[in-house]
């Protein structure tokens, strides 16, 4: 942590004076300066401000007491060089040194005071509010807190490093109204939210989920800690608050079968019928398209186009 009001440092700590052995890792020390902070929509905010009691906040969260922002720009300072210093965070493993290595790599640091630049890297934390219908065990909330995680560490690989949960808060049925998602206590609820629904205030409703993944041809109940379910999560996510509409969905303009005869039929087949037919464009055998990452992620190879386009035109759609 730093004593500037928004500017958090990770990974730096001061080595017992006594250290003759053992082994740290080699981590980088991170520097995070608040960029801009962009608010929630009125309608969210007012459901927050309705809220009584307050829902409290953890004590000592570095991102301070207040639940009314959406998201923050952080720009990201290195302390520690590093030969891939334009890369996004994350980017080699940390490897095992000792006390003695650690305490001259920490001893060298210096925290960067410059006004930010256009070359900077830049990160955006969401702060997230969870509400479940419920009042969870502890044993659930556990749970949770691994799924954010994991969806957290899913989101920041999706989108190369540029965007993480900051802090989840999650309430019980108390903070339903104003939540970001909704657990509900059924486990055989889809998972469902509007495009858009953090900004726009029209369409804010919150991102619903049941109380575990539901898988229709196995009929169980999947955890949301697990690939499967925060994969999910992170899908719904890219709707509500990335703007992002379901790439998946196939249009097909049709007839109605009154209005088709046996004489006509074969020259219907060249026109464009009046209605439109809005279909997945998945196998209905498929539990979920973040059910598996074969032919829905970046892993996957892509041979139209080259990959600095293609990764233009993903950011172009999430500006």
């Amino acid at each position: 942590m730093s004593d500037t009001p928004g500017r958090m440092v990770f990974n730096s700590y001061t080595l017992p004076a006594d250290t003759a052995a053992g082994y740290y890792a080699d981590d980088q020390v991170i520097q995070l300066d608040a960029g801009s902070e962009f608010p929630r929509s009125e309608r969210q905010l007012r459901a927050i401000r309705e809220l009584r009691p307050a829902p409290p906040v953890a004590r000592g969260s570095v991102f301070g007491e207040s639940l009314e922002w959406a998201y923050r720009e952080y720009i990201v300072h290195r302390l520690l060089k590093s030969h891939d210093a334009d890369m996004p965070l994350g980017t080699r493993p940390p490897q095992p040194i000792s006390a003695a290595a650690r305490k001259e790599q920490l001893a060298a640091l210096q925290v960067v005071e410059r006004p930010p630049e256009p070359g900077d890297l830049r990160l955006c934390l969401f702060n997230v509010l969870a509400a479940t219908e419920w009042y969870p065990t502890p044993a659930t909330l556990d749970m949770l807190a691994w799924a954010f995680r994991r969806a957290s560490d899913f989101l920041y690989d999706a989108t190369d490093g540029r965007m993480a949960f900051g802090q989840v808060t999650v309430g019980g049925p108390e903070l339903l109204a104003a939540a970001d998602i909704q657990i509900m206590a059924s486990n055989r609820l889809n998972p469902r939210t509007w495009v858009s629904g953090l900004h726009n205030e029209l369409k804010y409703m919150a991102i619903r989920l049941g109380r575990a993944a539901w898988h229709k041809n196995n009929r169980v109940s999947i955890p949301w800690d697990e690939p499967e379910a925060y994969r999910t999560l992170v899908h719904e996510w890219s709707h509500y608050a990335l703007e992002l509409p379901d790439e998946y969905l196939e249009a097909h303009h049709v007839f109605l079968p009154s209005a088709v005869t046996s004489a006509s039929a074969s020259a219907d087949r060249l026109e464009r019928g009046p209605y439109t037919l809005v279909v997945p464009g998945i196998s209905l055998a498929t539990e979920s398209i973040m059910g598996t990452l074969e032919g829905t992620s970046e892993l996957v190879p892509q041979y139209s186009g080259s990959t600095e386009r293609r990764l233009k035109n993903g950011w172009r759609i999430i500006r």
